[in-house]
């Protein structure tokens, strides 16, 4: 029988949130997806006579191809898969039709997302007391950078490390390498707080204590690692980390 070893959260000195699904929640899930599908409909497909069938397929390919931007050409992992998509079906865009393209899309996904209503409040608290951070995969770095800005996220944590600019994707433990030396703090005395799989397993692969964080209205469905030795701590909000802190 395999002991449960419980995580001392006493001697912890930082933390690391995810962003999406974890300091920034989804208003609407299903509704952000369709969206966002119908923007690059209407501002590409339309005029390059594709079929919304067809856009459907594209914006699959953007979700699931996973690659490395152009090394040199100034575009982010996002533009260059939009760039390789459509090429594919014989249509080019300059440099600055793929930034719109990009920019907007994803902004009108953005609409129905917004901060986590207790953020503010816990991040305000957590400080006092922690270093923070944030790792997020996402794959168009001047977004996230507004986001930072337009929330103020960037007053309670540094760094801010986004996969699009540092070439690393969670689980790959690098990503978390790469915080901890900016952070300096060694792996056992963070915890991370995210709400994928990908969060959680990088996070283990790391050595790093994970804290899954399940909103009511989320539909990640979470493949916990079956060989761990201690159970990992869930909570429903970002107020149930102050709780968590406090009570251990």
């Amino acid at each position: 029988m395999i002991s449960m070893i419980e995580f001392d959260f006493k001697k912890i000195k930082g933390i690391f949130f995810d962003l999406y699904g974890t300091v920034l929640v989804f208003k609407d899930e299903e509704k952000a997806s369709k969206e966002w599908r119908k923007a690059f409909y209407n501002r590409v497909g339309i005029e390059n006579n594709f079929s919304e069938e067809t856009i459907n397929i594209i914006c699959e390919e953007l979700l699931l191809n996973n690659i490395n931007k152009e090394s040199g050409s100034g575009l982010t992992t996002y533009q260059t898969k939009i760039k390789r998509s459509f090429e594919k079906r014989g249509v080019s865009f300059t440099r600055e039709q793929l930034a719109f393209i990009a920019d907007e899309t994803v902004g009108i996904w953005q609409r129905h997302i917004s901060l986590a209503p207790d953020a503010t409040d816990v991040f305000t608290e957590l400080k006092k007391r922690f270093k923070m951070a944030m790792i997020t995969n996402f794959d168009h770095t001047p977004h996230i950078k507004k986001v930072i800005k337009d929330y103020n996220l960037d007053s309670f944590l540094n760094p801010i490390i986004i996969s699009d600019e540092v070439g690393f994707l969670k689980p790959d433990s690098r990503i978390f390498e790469l915080t901890l030396k900016q952070v300096n703090l060694k792996a056992e005395e963070i915890i991370f707080v995210g709400d994928s799989s990908d969060d959680i397993s990088g996070a283990i692969f790391s050595n790093i204590e994970p804290v899954l964080i399940k909103y009511p209205q989320s539909r990640t469905s979470i493949n916990l690692a079956k060989d761990r030795k201690k159970p990992i701590e869930i909570i429903h909000s970002l107020t149930g980390l102050i709780n968590l802190l406090n009570n251990n």
